[in-house]
């Protein structure tokens, strides 16, 4: 790994320990900085205070700290908005549903759930070679998502969260969603480069998205928040884990200090099986995919884009 990749990884780990409640013994700091974490990739520097703390001073040298948080929050509710998509087009896909037809005679009746275009937004599937340090085949941009519910508006029901419409009724007015990700992209160039939903249920499991933003020049990785029981169970182990992100002194950057990150999200982190069919850990491709974008992005390589991690819990 080259010193760039190698700082890069570090930063993350370090974002990554911010995020899951760990902590470095230090002074102590302003709030706001615990709420996002930024990297220059042209950074080398690095001091006796805390790294993120420092990145995100960096990063808002010409944008507004709140804005910084707000667009993070946007683009946080955006990937759990499409990780439910997705769960709702794999679980439904190809399967036999009834539904009451209506009157006083009232029967079930059978039908086979068919999408127009899933591969609008499931890019994992598909003939194109399949990158290893990626789950997706190519980017799932706004205008597919949006493209693929209009199509299908039949098959989901409105509200806060979509949900499976088992009256298959047709529709014509955007669901609340598709105002969501105008709000989230308006005036962004941006695209999910890899979103990892593989071992994901109703019930929780580790997702996370990552995407690239040309406005902003931005790369952010993004975990979605807790929604079911597998994931409340995992955020009630706030031990810390001293060890799995820490094995080298040159993680650590405050002398003498004892770094954790919270263990119960940092099994999902470290779990083998949940990278995949290479078995690797989620981190290590997590971390693989970023030096990919900028090692080998054209529109990222070299071009002073910024590294934030977020997520909700």
């Amino acid at each position: 790994m080259d010193k760039r990749s190698r700082l890069r990884s570090t930063t993350l780990f370090q974002s990554l320990r911010q995020l899951s409640w760990g902590f470095q013994k230090q002074p102590a700091a302003d709030n706001s900085s615990a709420a996002a974490a930024a990297v220059d990739n042209s950074s080398t520097a690095v001091d006796n205070n805390c790294k993120s703390n420092n990145s995100i001073l960096k990063a808002a040298h010409e944008d507004t700290l709140d804005e910084i948080i707000y667009d993070l929050v946007k683009i946080s509710t955006f990937v759990g908005n499409l990780a439910n998509i997705r769960r709702i087009v794999k679980v439904n896909e190809g399967k036999t549903r009834k539904k009451k037809t209506q009157g006083f005679f009232s029967r079930s009746e059978k039908y086979t759930v068919a999408y127009d275009t899933p591969a609008l937004i499931l890019t994992q599937d598909g003939a194109q070679k399949k990158n290893e340090d990626k789950f997706l085949k190519y980017p799932i941009t706004p205008d597919a998502i949006k493209l693929f519910l209009e199509k299908n508006r039949k098959w989901f029901q409105d509200g806060n969260n979509l949900k499976f419409d088992e009256s298959v009724t047709e529709k014509t007015k955007p669901f609340r969603v598709e105002k969501m990700i105008d709000e989230a992209v308006q005036d962004y160039n941006q695209k999910i480069i890899d979103y990892n939903d593989e071992f994901s249920t109703k019930q929780g499991g580790l997702v996370y998205g990552i995407g690239v933003n040309l406005t902003r020049k931005w790369i952010t990785v993004v975990f979605r928040g807790s929604i079911g029981i597998t994931d409340f169970l995992v955020d009630r182990d706030f031990r810390l884990d001293h060890k799995s992100l820490f094995e080298s002194e040159d993680d650590i950057f405050i002398p003498g200090g004892k770094p954790g990150t919270h263990k119960g999200f940092t099994t999902y982190l470290m779990d083998e099986k949940k990278g995949g069919l290479d078995g690797r850990k989620c981190l290590d491709r997590i971390i693989a995919c970023v030096n990919e974008e900028f090692k080998s992005n054209p529109d990222v390589a070299g071009k002073d884009f910024n590294l934030y991690v977020t997520g909700h819990r």
